[in-house]
């Protein structure tokens, strides 16, 4: 994993999911939480090509996201600032099948400064105009 140098995300700074984190780890089982993700990625495959591509995923929290594209065969960079919900990702990936964790970049980021986080990558934007 490489980390943006001075990302400044702790548990209580903006950007970072805070208080709410251990709610949010805590339900990620439960109905409501996976027919959520189930929506958004229905939603995102509407705007992905046909073909594998390098994705992007700014705010991948846990990486439900960033896995399900990896698992389509998409290279990913998974930006989050908030170190436990990183960690969480990067517990995630070895257990994923062979091959999808290979394909996840977990960085240490956030929107804020995504050209410190991915540097001079570039990527198309992908959903409605």
């Amino acid at each position: 994993m490489r980390g943006a140098s001075g990302s400044g995300c702790g548990p209580g700074d903006a950007g970072s999911f805070g208080v709410a984190r251990d709610r949010w780890l805590d339900g990620l089982g439960n109905v409501r939480n996976v027919v959520r993700q189930e929506i958004i990625a229905r939603q995102l495959s509407q705007h992905l090509p046909d073909r594998p591509g390098r994705v992007l995923d700014v705010g991948a929290g846990q990486g439900t996201q960033s896995l399900r594209l990896a698992g389509a065969r998409h290279q990913v960079v998974a930006v989050e600032p908030d170190p436990r919900m990183r960690a969480q990702l990067q517990a995630a990936l070895p257990a994923d099948p062979v091959g999808v964790g290979g394909r996840v970049t977990v960085v240490a980021g956030s929107v804020g400064d995504l050209g410190s986080a991915i540097g001079a990558d570039c990527y198309r934007r992908a959903g409605p105009r």
